[in-house]
């Protein structure tokens, strides 16, 4: 995808994932009627975003949750009474 591309794409993106599932279909079929191309190759982003979204999300909470245990395991000087929980995903 050229940046040319990705200037029209990326406004049209930013709105349409903020969008619940009914509304986003209608949203791509509105846009397909004006560019078919440009509907498919959004369609084709919100697919890749909820993929990622469904992947990152729990892994993101998890490390929140042990960040948040590790902190809950400091003492009253604020020294740590555990081993710090683990960055890498």
């Amino acid at each position: 995808m050229d940046a040319d591309r990705w200037r029209r794409l990326r406004p049209l993106l930013d709105r349409a994932i903020d969008l619940e599932r009914d509304e986003r279909i209608a949203h791509l079929s509105t846009l397909r009627a004006e560019d078919e191309t440009l509907s498919d190759d959004l369609a084709r982003l919100l697919v890749e975003y909820d993929r990622l979204q469904d992947r990152t999300l729990p892994t993101a909470l998890k490390l929140v949750t042990r960040a948040l245990a590790f902190e809950d395991a400091r003492n009253e000087d604020g020294v740590a009474t555990s081993k710090p929980p683990d960055t890498v995903l």
